[in-house]
């Protein structure tokens, strides 16, 4: 699955262990390529992989996905990236001046820049809350679940932590069964609630 893959690969480069691209095909059994896309996608996202210099030409600083970034054309990959600004450390004002590049509309589409692996739930709800399913993804993601008696939700999610807290907002009207880290995680988030009125 890719997100093992790409999780797996920050962990080893944070760790400085020294890799190269041929052994973190083999380990993960995938091409030298998808390797490299994976290290690509990791470095647009903003993860920082290991201590590293870069220069850029700054274009645009900007609020999404709840941080604040800086995009610009990074002088050392000779490419434009996204850098979360709060992963950035000793930032140096050159004194020098670039000419301003043209940027196509394909690189201004920064929606690219995070990977979207879909999370695909299952989880059983009360019938009492049948059409806010309905009204919220509509009537093809629920059926009768007749063993249960309560309505069987499957449908997909590109945002964790939205999902995390639409689920919440059940209440105990939903029971999750897969994938089964996210109902760890509903549980700590439950104990951790229960906690604050202890």
């Amino acid at each position: 699955m890719k997100i093992d893959r790409l999780i797996g690969i920050i962990t080893i480069l944070l760790q400085k262990e020294k890799t190269t691209t041929a052994q973190l095909a083999e380990r993960f059994e995938v091409s030298r390529r998808t390797i490299q896309r994976d290290i690509d996608h990791i470095c647009k996202a903003g993860i920082p992989i290991g201590e590293s210099e870069r220069t850029i030409e700054p274009y645009f600083i900007m609020f999404r996905w709840s941080a604040w970034y800086v995009y610009g054309y990074c002088l050392t990959k000779q490419d434009y990236r996204l850098f979360k600004l709060n992963r950035l450390s000793k930032l140096q004002s050159l004194k020098t001046s670039y000419e301003e590049r043209v940027i196509s509309e394909k690189e201004l589409d920064f929606d690219n820049y995070i990977w979207r692996d879909d999370i695909k739930l299952s989880a059983l709800f009360d019938i009492s809350v049948k059409y806010r399913l309905i009204d919220e993804h509509g009537p093809e993601c629920i059926t009768f679940d007749n063993q249960s008696g309560k309505l069987l939700f499957v449908n997909n999610f590109t945002n964790r932590s939205y999902l995390l807290q639409w689920i919440l907002s059940y209440g105990d009207s939903v029971k999750v069964i897969e994938p089964p880290d996210l109902v760890d995680e509903i549980c700590l988030n439950a104990k951790n609630i229960l906690h604050q009125y202890k």
